[in-house]
C-alpha cells in the first residue's frame, strides 16, 4: 500500500513538470505544402495558436505553408508593451536573427473619450493566433517563440526544428 501512495504523487509531479515545458516540433521543409527546393527564394508562413490559462501561455503550430518569393522587411510594428520575439538560429555559426511581432493575447490600443482626450487601454485575450512570414534560408536550424512583456521575463513558448 505504501508503494502505490508514493508512486501517485511522484507520477503527478512528473506530469505537471512535463506540461510546463515549451512545445517542440520538427518541420520537414520538403513536406510543407507548396515548398519548391528549386525556387531561388522561398517564404514560409507559420501560423501558431496561442492560449493562456492563468499565468501559463502555450503555443501550437497549426499551419505551415510555403510560397516562392522574397520576404519584404516591413519592420517592427509593436504598439504595446508585450510582444512575441522570434529567434531563428543557424547551424553554420551565423548570428541568430530576431523578429518582433505584436502579441495576440495582450493588446494596447488608444481610445477616444467623449471629452476628446485619448487614453491607452490594455486588453487581454485567452486565445489568439499569430502568423509569421519568414524567408527560408540555408542552414536554418531552429525557430524559438518567446513571450515578452513588462510583467515577466521572456518566456519560451515553442521551439521548431527545421529538417530537409
Amino acid at each position: 500500500m505504501l508503494k502505490s501512495s508514493v508512486t501517485a504523487p511522484a507520477l503527478f509531479l512528473l506530469l505537471s513538470l512535463a506540461s510546463c515545458s515549451p512545445a517542440r516540433e520538427v518541420i520537414k521543409l520538403h513536406e510543407v505544402p507548396n515548398f519548391d527546393a528549386s525556387a531561388a527564394n522561398t517564404m514560409l508562413f507559420l501560423t501558431f495558436d496561442l492560449s493562456k490559462k492563468g499565468k501559463r501561455e502555450t503555443a501550437v503550430l497549426t499551419q505551415s505553408l510555403a510560397a516562392a518569393g522574397k520576404v519584404k522587411d516591413s519592420g517592427s510594428h509593436i504598439h504595446g508593451l508585450s510582444g512575441i520575439e522570434t529567434v531563428i538560429s543557424y547551424s553554420n555559426g551565423n548570428p541568430p536573427k530576431t523578429i518582433h511581432a505584436e502579441h495576440p493575447l495582450y493588446r494596447d490600443r488608444e481610445v477616444f473619450s467623449p471629452d476628446g482626450t485619448i487614453r491607452k487601454i490594455s486588453e487581454t485575450a485567452s486565445s489568439g493566433s499569430l502568423t509569421l512570414r519568414i524567408p527560408v534560408e540555408k542552414n536554418m536550424e531552429t525557430l524559438e517563440l518567446f513571450s515578452t512583456g513588462p510583467a515577466h521575463s521572456p518566456r519560451k513558448l515553442f521551439t521548431l526544428k527545421f529538417a530537409l
